[in-house]
């Protein structure tokens, strides 16, 4: 009796084990799925647009800028309402061009992420445009599609249409008869700092860059922050692409961080200590790789200051950026 019984009780508990890690299992998998993060390793498609080779070879000529209309006009600079085409989409933006006569040199600026219900033309870089315009340079900045009075198209971590929009930006800057399209810069924030560094390394006849609280060059980095904030773009990307654990080679094929050794860009990097958006430790692992690869990099921490820099921690990052973009775009050497 005691055999059987004992028998009996291990049949139980075996019974009870394999039902409990086939709950767990069929859990897991269903978190996976919601998520995004399955690591399973899938084949790469060679082909993807935004792999930073494929992006190198693609032809961003586009069409010309359109000024619509006059929104400012003061003894600095006229600021106009401006369209141009990316993708078969119209794209609207600012411009700010100088007092007095051309050719100028120019700088694309790029913002952020903000709720599109709440955007207005140069929300996130109307206050660097005005100070880049009153020293000379015509400013131009996107609101990107779904921006504004854009058309919509797609844009997510899979499908990265705004690079596109500030790729045929560049191309469309260049072309102004008011601009020495050898003297180009760009700046950007946050999100638009992502932007930028992809477009550096993808258009080397971008002189200098400034990066502002920028996201990271490293696009796992980035990965991970946006699945908090954006899961169903990570799944959508994960399903088509595979994570960074099954397929690291995918997001080593996107990231600028692994593109800086033929760089031409200079690069000036602002970041707050206090930033809770955007992890101050990518702008430090950013300037270690450009000084491992002997590039040009100013690196510039703001103590007490957090994802927008504010009072006299903005006032001296403009006069930095300005002073850094004066030797290094505006004197710039042509080719």
């Amino acid at each position: 009796m005691r055999t059987n019984f004992t028998m009996a009780t291990f049949v139980l508990m075996t019974f009870i084990l394999v039902v409990f890690f086939t709950i767990m299992a069929v859990l897991i998998s269903r978190h996976r799925g919601n998520t995004g993060e399955s690591h399973a390793t899938r084949p790469i498609d060679n082909s993807y647009p935004f792999f930073i080779a494929n992006l190198r070879q693609k032809d961003f000529s586009g069409s010309g800028i359109k000024v619509v209309r006059t929104l400012e006009e003061n003894k600095d600079f006229t600021r106009y309402f401006i369209t141009y085409n990316s993708e078969r989409l119209q794209i609207t933006g600012m411009m700010n061009v100088p007092s007095g006569k051309g050719p100028f040199p120019a700088v694309i600026l790029n913002h952020g992420y903000y709720d599109s219900k709440k955007f207005s033309i140069g929300y996130g870089f109307k206050d660097a445009a005005d100070l880049f315009a009153m020293s000379g340079y015509v400013a131009v900045g996107s609101d990107y599609r779904n921006y504004g009075d854009s058309d919509s198209g797609p844009n997510s971590f899979l499908y990265n249409g705004a690079l596109y929009d500030v790729l045929h930006l560049v191309s469309a800057v260049k072309r102004l008869s008011h601009v020495d399209p050898e003297r180009i810069g760009m700046w950007g924030h946050s999100g638009g700092g992502g932007l930028t560094l992809k477009s550096i390394v993808v258009d080397n006849g971008i002189k200098a860059a400034a990066l502002y609280a920028s996201m990271s060059a490293d696009d796992i980095d980035n990965y991970k922050v946006i699945k908090k904030w954006h899961p169903q773009d990570i799944k959508e990307f994960t399903d088509k692409m595979g994570s960074p654990k099954g397929n690291p080679e995918v997001f080593a094929k996107r990231s600028p961080i692994n593109y800086l050794s033929d760089l031409k860009a200079s690069i000036i990097i602002h970041h707050g200590e206090r930033d809770k958006a955007v992890p101050i430790t990518w702008s430090e692992k950013l300037r270690d790789a450009l000084i491992r690869e002997g590039k040009q990099v100013e690196y510039y921490s703001y103590p007490d200051q957090g994802h927008t820099l504010e009072g006299k921690a903005w006032e001296d990052a403009m006069k930095r950026t300005l002073t850094f973009f004066d030797q290094y775009v505006k004197r710039a050497v042509r080719n």
